[in-house]
């Protein structure tokens, strides 16, 4: 069972009480959509899920009246052209969460963070990218979760909610439709300007790292660690990290540790 909603410039939108994650809602929903459809928007949204998944597999901890959804949003652009496209997600949640007065900062790849004084990391909330071809369609799954009220006992030294950012009283419901509408403009903004590079301004204003300053450890994978001081972001949004005076673009990895050194 469902509630259908209106989103403005959004083909659908659902909110189920409760999935097992509103990422496998979504790619059954664009299997059963029809052949040749086009242009395509919509939003899966779920009260509960009981199998909510981050990125590599790991699982999503959500406290109770979290945001928890799935954007879909359909594109023929190859895939080459949405590299950094997770970035521009996060760009699109940073607008939206601004115009209710909360500003937060953005973490490579895929993080939304508070930075607290003396520098700790908090995260408020995660995006994860799918990609699906079916028939003549490409479909961008954009999972993103958000806390809402204080995270579980578990993680709470290292999350934090929009509840402890001052937004009091506010409900998850609420977030649909501002999220949608940001996240939209910013794909739109994405596919019309060249990709990643045409906001990178934006995105490297609310970067919580430090050019020049911030020193990274990477786990890239298969036993591979990488380390070295940030040095911004390319235009294709890959990651730029320099170690013994060279500078080396990483594509994908798992940040392993920070130091800010402000």
């Amino acid at each position: 069972m469902y509630l259908e909603e209106q989103i403005p410039g959004f083909d659908l939108a659902r909110r189920y009480p409760s999935v097992s994650s509103t990422m496998d809602v979504a790619r059954q929903l664009i299997e059963e959509l029809p052949k040749e459809r086009g242009d395509f928007r919509g939003v899966i949204v779920a009260d509960e899920q009981t199998a909510g998944r981050g990125r590599q597999g790991r699982s999503w901890m959500s406290g109770a009246g979290a945001f928890m959804a799935t954007f879909i949003l359909s594109s023929r652009a190859p895939l080459a052209a949405l590299s950094g496209y997770s970035l521009c997600v996060g760009l699109g949640v940073a607008w939206a969460l601004e115009a209710i007065g909360v500003k937060i900062k953005l973490k490579w790849p895929n993080d939304l963070v508070f930075v607290a004084p003396g520098g700790a990391i908090r995260k408020l909330g995660g995006i994860l990218i799918e990609v699906h071809e079916v028939g003549p369609e490409r479909y961008i799954l954009v999972g993103l979760g958000i806390n809402v009220n204080p995270a579980p006992e578990g993680v709470r030294d290292i999350a934090i909610s929009l509840s402890e950012l001052g937004v009091l009283g506010c409900k998850a419901s609420e977030l649909t439709e501002p999220l949608a509408c940001s996240i939209s403009k910013a794909h739109d903004i994405f596919v019309t300007s060249g990709g990643f590079a045409g906001i990178k301004s934006d995105w490297s204003s609310r970067s919580c790292f430090t050019e020049n300053k911030t020193e990274l450890a990477l786990d890239l994978g298969d036993g591979k660690v990488i380390s070295g001081i940030y040095s911004g972001v390319a235009d294709s949004g890959a990651l730029l990290l320099t170690h013994d005076g060279k500078v080396q673009s990483v594509v994908s990895g798992h940040i392993l540790s920070v130091t800010l050194n402000q």
